[in-house]
């Protein structure tokens, strides 16, 4: 849902930062939304990035590659997923270019953070799943505690995007990123969804 709303129409390469359970379920949905025909991804475990990669070739037959370090990921990356447990930031402000989207899923409990809060404070538009709960624990935390942000800044919340009550993209150029904390009762709306259209 956040790449839907928030990433350009027309992208080539998926960047992924992470090799877990997250980082594969992430490709899956997101080829439901966009095609694309390149993964470079980088993870602290490189046994499994590099097997990670494997399945991403042999699954969907992409060009996945693993790369030496997250800013390899970053230069590269027309859409970046962080799916960590990191506690200290992995992505830098230097290395986001315009046209990039961002979905930073690994924040969500107090103390963990994947993207440098300047990251935040550089986007042009900046979405949560939920605003308070953002606001104590997600990448939006770090980035109020460093004073390069305020609330007022955040765009809106994913649903308000989704819904067209606030806009999300409006130019190629921009940069977006969207900040998953985890939220149940929209966890519930999607599976509900979901199942609805498997079985219809």
């Amino acid at each position: 849902m956040a790449a839907d709303s928030l990433a350009r129409p027309s992208v080539d390469t998926i960047g992924v930062i992470g090799s877990g359970v997250q980082a594969r379920h992430q490709i899956a949905c997101l080829r439901e939304v966009r095609s694309f025909r390149r993964v470079a991804a980088w993870s602290i475990d490189r046994p499994g990035l590099e097997q990670y990669c494997e399945e991403m070739r042999t699954a969907y037959g992409l060009d996945a590659a693993a790369c030496a370090s997250a800013e390899d990921v970053c230069r590269v990356a027309d859409v970046l997923i962080t799916v960590t447990p990191s506690r200290e930031p992995i992505v830098r402000a230097a290395w986001l270019k315009p046209g990039l989207h961002i979905t930073a899923v690994g924040s969500d409990t107090p103390g963990k953070q994947e993207l440098e809060a300047a990251c935040l404070a550089k986007a042009d538009v900046f979405v949560v799943d939920r605003l308070s709960q953002c606001a104590r624990f997600g990448e939006l935390s770090h980035a109020l505690a460093a004073g390069l942000m305020r609330e007022e800044d955040v765009r809106g919340q994913l649903g308000e995007v989704v819904a067209g009550r606030k806009p999300g993209r409006t130019t190629d150029d921009e940069i977006t990123i969207c900040d998953l904390t985890g939220v149940g009762f929209q966890d519930t709306a999607i599976a509900a969804l979901a199942w609805a259209g498997t079985r219809g």
